[in-house]
């Protein structure tokens, strides 16, 4: 036979007096006591009940096993009456079969009733409703669609103070072996980044006390947490029965609204709210496809916010100023790994850091050596210095002001993989000042102590970037530096020759700096992207960068 539903009846006496939250009997026949004698049967549904420990109060007649997955959870044997006892849900989709069985050699009543309970409060009773047995194991496909295990977790739908940005927190390992010389070996361990988000809350009266409720319930369960920083406003507002949403203002394609999202769609009034499923996503167009229409209309001014799967790891607190106000900074784990948009030198290195630094704020440079000291406390010390190049650090902090530019600092850090991939960086500044135009493959410059200092080439000034006035850039790489000296021996000017000549004259006066290129990788494994702004974006970070060898990586000549 197939899967056939339930039949659904009173749990009957004595039983009934044990079950008083609207349990019903679960029977395979109709009437139940007509169940052939001496049969097992097969019962099962999906049960998107959330992860935890539960417990289970059952009764059956004659006989029942109850698995969760595929683990059993309790047997009961004849006339052995109501029965209560504890068992786990583990995450993600559950589904929830039992074993019913007539072992009497009549036919007789078959059935089972039970409900499941957690801190004394009612989760599921038993009834008929997506039920369904067989005399046979029941597989997936006879249960129906899987249902989405996140329709069942807490939406926490209060929303931050903006008076202080939300930080996200973008968390990769990697591991770097160095040599005595300074050569490096790198991997990354973790290939998608941990992801926290960090943000404030003042709230007063009901959405105080509803902080108050979440954080004594939550615990560290898991729960839906909208992506403030990812919400969009649409310009008319929404209509009941719609499900084509439209990203008019041409971002869709760097904003985080994926396949099978869940969203929420809300005004100001955090308790009133919409769920819905994301089917689609067509970023030429804008638009966003539900699987559903929606129930009912919104206003001018709706948000629709992208939602994830979070918890909280570590103690909240809840600063009460008055009797009525509460203050929070919370901090919430994301449990899965966002999907990375990679630029599009995937899987080599070389490229150049496309971002500019925000020249509002000291950029620092720290100049690091790889050295050894030989003391044996008697003897002036002896230091050793064997790869003989400064490891040259840079700290530099980015403002990125809209979705594009968002969505590609991501795709960058994604790429790079903490400190797993190297790449070119500017210094910024204006390191080399010619004094004349740029001819042939010669640079002549300014004397700043290259022939004098370095007395061989460092690979953290070994490439130059040619900024023109157009906006323009021409690298190339240094192959000598020489020095011209007055009569009385000091230096006058300094000349660089380049391995590759340029390609036209270019005059000084089209020369808006010339800098390092240094090969380069973050020197971090955790990056704060801080957001500003919820609608348009507007991030700021922090990024500290270490200069490396540049074997294996292609010159940067464009």
């Amino acid at each position: 036979m197939s899967a056939t539903p339930v039949f659904e009846f009173a749990v009957p006496a004595p039983y009934d007096a044990s079950f008083t939250h609207g349990e019903k009997a679960l029977a395979v026949h109709d009437p139940m006591s007509s169940t052939p004698p001496l049969s097992s049967y097969y019962l099962a549904r999906w049960l998107p009940v959330p992860t935890g420990l539960y417990v289970l109060k059952s009764v059956a007649d004659d006989a029942a096993q109850w698995f969760v997955g595929v683990a059993m959870v309790l047997s009961t044997q004849k006339n052995q009456g109501v029965f209560e006892t504890q068992i786990y849900f583990p995450p993600g989709t559950k589904r929830m079969d039992i074993t019913l069985q007539n072992i009497d050699t009549l036919a007789a009543q078959c059935f089972v009733a039970f409900s499941l309970h957690q801190a004394g409060r009612l989760i599921y009773a038993s009834a008929a409703e997506n039920w369904v047995f067989d005399t046979a194991p029941i597989a997936d496909a006879d249960l129906g669609p899987e249902p989405d295990p996140r329709a069942s977790l807490p939406v926490f739908s209060v929303l931050p103070n903006w008076g202080e940005a939300i930080l996200e927190r973008l968390e990769w390992f990697s591991d770097v072996m160095v040599s005595e010389s300074g050569a490096e070996m790198r991997r990354s361990i973790r290939p998608d980044p941990r992801r926290s988000v960090e943000a404030s809350f003042l709230r007063a009266g009901s959405q105080r006390s509803m902080m108050d409720t979440f954080l004594a319930a939550i615990g560290q369960k898991v729960f839906m947490m909208p992506l403030w920083f990812e919400q969009y406003r649409p310009s008319n507002g929404l209509a009941m029965g719609q499900t084509v949403i439209v990203i008019d203002d041409g971002t869709l394609a760097w904003r985080a609204f994926r396949p099978n999202d869940l969203i929420i769609i809300m005004g100001r009034d955090p308790n009133d709210y919409d769920i819905a499923t994301i089917f689609s996503v067509d970023t030429g167009t804008g638009e966003i496809t539900l699987t559903d229409s929606l129930p009912r209309a919104w206003s001018y001014g709706t948000r629709i916010i992208p939602l994830r799967k979070v918890r909280i790891t570590e103690p909240a607190e809840l600063s009460n100023p008055t009797s009525r106000v509460g203050r929070a900074r919370l901090r919430f784990m994301l449990e899965e790994p966002e999907q990375q948009v990679t630029p599009d030198w995937v899987g080599g290195e070389g490229r150049q850091f496309p971002f500019k630094p925000n020249r509002a704020t000291d950029m620092t440079m720290v100049y690091n050596r790889i050295t050894y000291t030989i003391d044996n406390e008697t003897a002036t010390p002896t230091n050793l210095d064997l790869g003989d190049r400064a490891l040259v650090a840079q700290r530099l902090e980015l403002l990125l002001f809209g979705r594009q530019l968002t969505s590609e600092l991501r795709a960058w850090l994604g790429e790079t993989r903490g400190r797993t991939r190297r790449f070119y960086l500017p210094t910024y500044e204006m390191d080399i000042l010619p004094k004349q135009d740029l001819v042939g493959a010669q640079i002549v410059a300014e004397p700043m102590g290259f022939a004098d200092y370095m007395k061989q080439p460092q690979e953290a000034r070994r490439y130059v970037g040619v900024h023109l006035t157009d906006g323009t850039t021409v690298y190339r790489r240094i192959a000598s530096i020489a020095a011209v000296r007055s009569i009385y021996g000091r230096v006058t000017s300094e000349i660089f020759t380049l391995t590759t000549p340029f390609d036209d004259v270019i005059s000084v006066g089209d020369i808006r700096r010339i800098d390092f290129m240094v090969p380069s990788r973050f020197d971090q494994d955790a990056f704060e992207l801080t957001h500003y702004v919820d609608e348009n974006a507007a991030v700021g970070i922090n990024v500290v960068t270490r200069s490396t060898d540049s074997a294996g990586m292609p010159d940067l000549i464009v």
